[in-house]
């Protein structure tokens, strides 16, 4: 092989060649460890940018041992099967970048709820020194101290369920909370990623501040209806580093001492009512539901008062054409009101 064997490596690797790429490691397997200077991007980790899976068995069949190398963060930002060959072959997913990003991090950034849901599966283990765990509950070290896997915070004092919200990635904030996210841990510094168009986050926010600073209604409904089922939960014993699920998050401040209703913006008042911590929480619940944009009973009441409303008039009109009726000039001038009584009973508008 050539001085340019590890460009070619690259190169094959990038464009899915895994023929030549299994050739050229059965030659000179040490070039798996070959990577371009800048970019610090290894046959490996171009594969699963790409999501070149048959590339990725050719490397891990042909290398003997298995290489020190995880390319989790390239295969995470776009390839499901990627990420689930990776986990078969043992790769360790708790590994961090530089920033202290974990794959979970990755996954939610980019918005891939199947990821996210994939390694916070109940099935998906890894290997620690206290033998084999399920991946979501390990505990690690994060930038700022103890937490469990998928409650970590990076150096810029975020969890994934931080970032989901700040994206307002309703799907995988809902994929986290019904893996048992922690929705009341507060951010670690001042976050340089703030939703578009708000300033930097203060320490100490939580979950909900964001929510409110975004006024997104169906995020802060996830929120809050997590909050409650923990609420009316059985209180498990927690270390000392990890929030309390048991306390309402609406009464939970900021580093400046602001609950997450003050951060709500000023034409947003139903928002900053819900989130009023002295309003019961089965109430706010039920205005959120009623609120444009949540999902929940609302809809289906108007739905179903408009599904009677028809059938009303239906019924009206198979009375008009009766021919008992025919030409009736009471009928028809009684036929409005009778029409809105009937309307008002049933609980619908007559427009």
């Amino acid at each position: 092989m050539g001085p340019g064997a590890g460009r070619e490596l690259l190169r094959s690797a990038a464009i899915g060649d895994h023929s030549r790429v299994r050739e050229i490691l059965e030659l000179r397997p040490t070039l798996a460890a070959y990577n371009q200077a800048i970019r610090q991007e290894s046959c490996l980790h171009a594969a699963a940018a790409r999501g070149h899976l048959e590339v990725l068995e050719a490397v891990v069949e042909t290398l003997q041992p298995k290489p020190p190398m995880r390319p989790w963060h390239q295969a995470v930002d776009r390839h499901l099967n990627c990420v689930g060959f990776l986990l078969s072959e043992g790769a360790d997913p708790l590994v961090q970048d530089w920033e202290k990003r974990s794959a979970l991090h990755h996954a939610v950034g980019h918005g891939k709820a199947p990821v996210v849901q994939k390694l916070l599966q109940d099935t998906t283990h890894v290997r620690t020194q206290f033998g084999l765990q399920v991946l979501k509950s390990v505990h690690l070290r994060d930038a700022f101290g103890q937490a469990r896997y998928m409650d970590s915070r990076a150096i810029y004092g975020m969890t994934p369920l931080h970032i989901a919200v700040m994206r307002q990635d309703s799907a995988c904030v809902r994929a986290l909370l019904e893996a048992g996210a922690d929705f009341t841990i507060r951010s670690a510094g001042e976050s340089e990623l703030p939703p578009p168009g708000v300033g930097s986050l203060p320490f100490g926010s939580t979950c909900l501040h964001l929510a409110a600073l975004c006024a997104n209604v169906g995020i802060i409904q996830a929120l809050l209806q997590a909050n409650a089922d923990c609420l009316g939960g059985a209180r498990e014993p927690r270390r000392a580093w990890e929030g309390d699920q048991h306390l309402d998050v609406r009464s939970m401040p900021d580093a400046k001492g602001r609950l997450p209703w003050c951060l709500a913006p000023r034409r947003c008042v139903d928002i900053a009512r819900i989130l009023d911590p002295t309003r019961p929480m089965r109430g706010a619940l039920q205005d959120l539901q009623a609120m444009q944009g949540a999902l929940g009973a609302a809809k289906l009441q108007v739905l179903a008062a408009a599904a009677v409303r028809n059938r009303l008039l239906g019924s009206l009109r198979a009375i008009q054409q009766k021919p008992e009726f025919a030409g009736s000039e009471l009928f028809a001038l009684g036929n409005e009101s009778h029409e809105r009584k009937l309307l008002r009973a049933a609980g619908c508008p007559s427009n």
